[in-house]
């Protein structure tokens, strides 16, 4: 069995602090020696880009110096319409993820070697129009009927499993959609809340809970 956790961090409406909550203890991880990778799934509203773990990599370079989510998922499908090559999709995760230097810039030389690290396969590197286009126009029905999309999440499981992480977070999308079912059924083996005290946060997780239980 393999020692990597995937947990999948939900809300059903936003502004609840479901991503900064997930950020946070990615860093409390990482300061116990965990190496740490945040998935974010929220591709309508994408945000751990912009958090304090990596808002200074991605203001240091232009975006075009990174790959992404969807650039992985581009990848995926250009080799699954050779069908001759279907099996041969082996990509070096590392290219599409981004290494935070936060011990880097809070610790000193002498101290920073204890902590773990932390990695983020962002939904985008920058969300903007064309970003937004992208979203508009993915169809989950294409990727999955057209493509196999159902292989491209186990083979992204092996290779985070592979490159040795301890924790994988998973920063699904609210309300029930094709994310929260990937995020929850497919990729995780926990599933964290993350709720409002009011009646229609409490209620909607409810139905989620219930939804994963009947699974």
């Amino acid at each position: 069995m393999s020692k990597t956790q995937f947990s999948c961090f939900y809300s059903y409406k936003g502004g609840v602090g479901r991503s900064l909550l997930l950020a946070n203890l990615a860093f409390i991880y990482a300061n116990q020696g965990k190496k740490v990778l945040i998935l974010d799934l929220d591709l309508e509203a994408p945000g751990q880009q912009q958090t304090e773990l990596f808002a200074d990599e991605f203001a240091a370079q232009s975006s075009t110096q990174y790959n992404d989510l969807f650039n992985l998922f581009e990848d995926y499908t250009d080799v699954q319409k050779d069908k001759e090559k279907i099996r041969l999709f082996d990509p070096e995760l590392s290219r599409y993820m981004v290494r935070s230097g936060i011990f880097e810039r809070t610790h000193t030389k002498h101290t920073k070697s204890q902590y773990g690290s932390i990695h983020l396969l962002p939904a985008t590197v920058k969300c903007d129009n064309h970003y937004q286009s992208k979203v508009a126009e993915w169809t989950w029905d294409t990727f999955y009927n057209d493509y196999n999309g159902a292989a491209f999440w186990h083979i992204l499981k092996e290779k985070a499993i592979a490159a040795g992480f301890d924790k994988v977070l998973i920063d699904s999308r609210t309300g029930f959609n094709e994310v929260f079912y990937i995020s929850s059924l497919v990729l995780a083996d926990t599933f964290v809340c993350v709720s409002a005290l009011n009646r229609q946060n409490v209620e909607g997780i409810q139905r989620a809970v219930e939804t994963l239980e009947q699974r």
